[in-house]
């Protein structure tokens, strides 16, 4: 028998089916979506990761080409080590590089009271109190005694604040072992990490290498003295004279000997501002058989991101013990 379908069933069945077909598109469009998303995204990865490897190729040329110009012989032709800006054009970007000789530093395992308040005073720490405690703990971490200073910290004080390590009683064997110091928090430790080493032998500093900083941190010294001094530093350099002498009378030695070793900073940077950062310190061939160079430390930061780093020696951690670390040439080593 022959029955006609109602006009109102037929529209029903056609609006479900644009329901359908509008669903399927809705679900497709946001799935292509989410795959292009996804696909730009991966794209801007593997981007940046090209423009790191290549910028942190122009640091690594920066660092080598370094390493060559110091072994000029001719002073007028030689990079200077005292913090010198140098810039080398490469491809489609370039490096800048500058060079510090470590006596140009404060060394933490030679440098008195004196030394070492006015290296936290100069990094911006003004608390007197702070201070105090963080030069005292220093020095009882380095002496070989378990006698706590006045404002220091032994084992008893350790223990107290519930660390699972103690401090040395020997020298500081790298300067990241600086941060298992009880009040060297990594704040502290980030101001001063580039005004400090352990490389030399000197209880003073070379004020013809220093940094302002470093300078500043001179007990009574003037700053305009000290901007002055770098003005003419500077200009010295420019005109390839030797520098200057501290024209500033003080109790802090001023030792103008190298011990060939030199702190280098070589940044690759690309015409889209992508940059990565080489932190070293090497040791020149004249004081080590070696090999041309002794590394060592290292550490590597991509972009403007500190966060983003590889480091060559082992990193100090307050919930930890001290870990076996050993650079390359054995010169470096946590125990």
């Amino acid at each position: 028998m022959f029955v006609n379908r109602l006009p109102g069933a037929r529209h029903q069945q056609t609006g479900v089916a644009l329901v359908l077909v509008l669903t399927l598109t809705a679900l497709l469009t946001i799935m292509a979506g989410s795959y292009t998303l996804s696909m730009r995204r991966e794209l801007d990865l593997v981007r940046n990761g090209r423009d790191h490897a290549q910028a942190m190729a122009l640091a690594e040329s920066g660092l080598h080409y370094a390493q060559l110009m110091l072994q000029i012989n001719d002073q007028l032709k030689r990079w200077r080590t005292d913090g010198t800006e140098y810039k080398r054009q490469f491809g489609n970007g370039q490096f800048i590089v500058k060079i510090i000789e470590e006596t140009g530093k404060i060394n933490v395992n030679k440098a008195d009271v004196p030394l070492l308040t006015g290296l936290f005073e100069s990094s911006g720490i003004e608390d007197e109190e702070e201070v105090g405690k963080l030069v005292d703990a220093i020095i009882d971490w380095r002496d070989n005694d378990e006698f706590s200073r006045v404002n220091g910290a032994e084992k008893s004080d350790y223990d107290s604040e519930g660390l699972s390590y103690h401090p040395r009683n020997d020298l500081f064997q790298t300067i990241e072992e600086l941060q298992l110091v009880m009040g060297i928090t990594p704040e502290v430790f980030e101001k001063i990490e580039k005004n400090i080493t352990i490389y030399t032998e000197n209880e003073g500093i070379d004020p013809t290498k220093a940094s302002r900083d470093v300078l500043m941190a001179i007990p009574g010294v003037d700053p305009e003295i000290v901007d002055t001094y770098l003005a003419d530093r500077d200009k010295a350099a420019q005109d390839n004279l030797p520098s200057p002498a501290f024209p500033v009378v003080s109790d802090i030695p001023f030792e103008q000997q190298s011990d060939n070793v030199y702190s280098i900073e070589s940044t690759g940077l690309l015409s889209n501002g992508t940059t990565a950062t080489l932190f070293t310190t090497l040791q020149n061939p004249k004081a080590k058989s070696r090999g041309p160079y002794a590394m060592l430390s290292w550490k590597k930061v991509y972009g403007k991101s500190k966060k983003k780093s590889e480091s060559g020696l082992a990193t100090a951690r307050r919930n930890i013990v001290m870990s076996s670390h050993c650079s390359s040439n054995g010169l470096l080593c946590l125990v």
